[in-house]
């Protein structure tokens, strides 16, 4: 029951995560913001992310699971009232904030709390289902957001509204899960933003950084811009395809951990690499011919790479790193993608209004080529780490 609950609640933020993305058109167009402004509200979610996760991340080794995780239940829910009573850019980019805190609160403890309810006969679950939950609530959030802007005529409101009730429930469910860890002292040490791991668990993090950089730089590029490349590039002004499209990215990436499952770490993150790059040189295709079949071919791709190489980053952690390091290192993996995630997201919306939506999308990918040849340098060059 805990076990199924917390991966549902990993489910839940992820989805919200990804839920605004296709109403980023419709919306500027109705609040008349810029691309800049546009990547700001989706930075707005990420930097205070990434703020709290400094602060919080490794807090949950010693005060425990629940403390944190009711918190960020309680945050989130907040900024889902929020997202109901927008009325302008910057209520969109107050609720992406107020988001952005709660999930930085409960990331590192929520995931370390999934592995430690794992059942005990099925302890691989942990990893599986933490690799497994954020792409599919990534995938679901955009597609069914995109299916309500077209459908419904309040969809923020029916959508955001249920995003409320739901994490309202999982706050009163919470007091109820079983702790699994001994409180100790250092909680508020834990504070300084450092966190200290064994050289073992450091080189699972530095032999996964390119990956996580890549694969969530590139989650950014279509979360904050396929809106736009759709509508002014290929003139298609559905939004409805738009989440479509987004949630490709992701679903293709779930359904990819099934089938990488088997296979030996190393060899998938190199492949995943090899997917990832061959999907960004179609997509810059697909945009240079305006041709929109090659951009869905390209993101099925992608999202092929990004499902290997995130999935496999969060499971070396989930193996290998020792349980009193857990929180910590998850923290660190999160802060590492989600830092991937708002840097470019702004560099490119300023860029975007200087030179072009092309022009910008050329740079973002040959950024993402370098990072993925550093990839595959780190996944040849290290050594072998056991697993624990």
């Amino acid at each position: 029951m805990a076990f199924s609950l917390l991966s549902f609640l990993f489910f839940i933020f992820f989805f919200a995560a990804s839920a605004i993305s296709p109403a980023y058109v419709m919306l500027q167009h109705e609040w008349h913001f810029n691309n800049f402004q546009m990547t700001v509200a989706t930075a707005g979610y990420s930097l205070p992310l990434l703020g709290s996760l400094l602060l919080f991340g490794p807090m949950s080794d010693y005060i425990g699971r629940k403390p944190l995780l009711l918190a960020g239940l309680i945050i989130q829910t907040a900024a889902m009232l929020q997202y109901c009573n927008m009325d302008g850019i910057d209520d969109l980019i107050m609720a992406r904030v107020v988001q952005g805190v709660g999930t930085g609160i409960i990331n590192g403890a929520l995931a370390a709390a999934i592995i430690d309810h794992s059942p005990i006969n099925r302890k691989e679950w942990g990893p599986f289902v933490t690799g497994l939950s954020p792409l599919l609530g990534l995938s679901a959030g955009a597609i069914l957001s995109g299916l309500a802007l077209h459908y419904s005529n309040s969809p923020i409101q029916i959508l955001f509204g249920t995003l409320a009730c739901t994490t309202l429930i999982g706050c009163m469910l919470t007091p109820f899960l079983k702790e699994t860890v001994t409180p100790r002292p250092g909680a508020l040490r834990s504070m300084i933003p450092s966190v200290k791991l064994s050289k073992a668990s450091r080189e699972v993090v530095i032999r996964s950084t390119p990956i996580l950089i890549m694969t969530w730089a590139t989650g950014c590029l279509y979360l904050a811009f396929v809106p736009s490349i759709f509508s002014r590039l290929f003139d298609i002004q559905n939004e409805t395809v738009m989440g479509l499209t987004i949630g490709m990215l992701y679903g293709t990436a779930a359904l990819s951990t099934i089938y990488y499952r088997s296979m030996e770490m190393r060899k998938i993150n190199l492949y995943a690499l090899s997917m990832l790059m061959g999907g960004i040189t179609l997509m810059l295709t697909s945009e240079l011919m305006q041709y929109p079949p090659l951009f869905y071919l390209s993101t099925v791709i992608t999202g092929f790479g990004f499902g290997g190489g995130f999935s496999t980053s969060l499971r070396d952690i989930g193996t290998r790193v020792l349980p009193h390091e857990r929180a910590a290192a998850y923290a660190v993996v999160f802060i590492i993608s989600y830092f991937s995630f708002a840097l470019p997201a702004l560099i490119a919306g300023y860029t975007a209004d200087l030179i072009g939506l092309i022009n910008t999308t050329m740079l973002f990918d040959c950024f993402l080529m370098v990072v993925a040849l550093l990839g595959v340098y780190l996944q040849t060059k290290s050594s072998a780490i056991p697993t624990i």
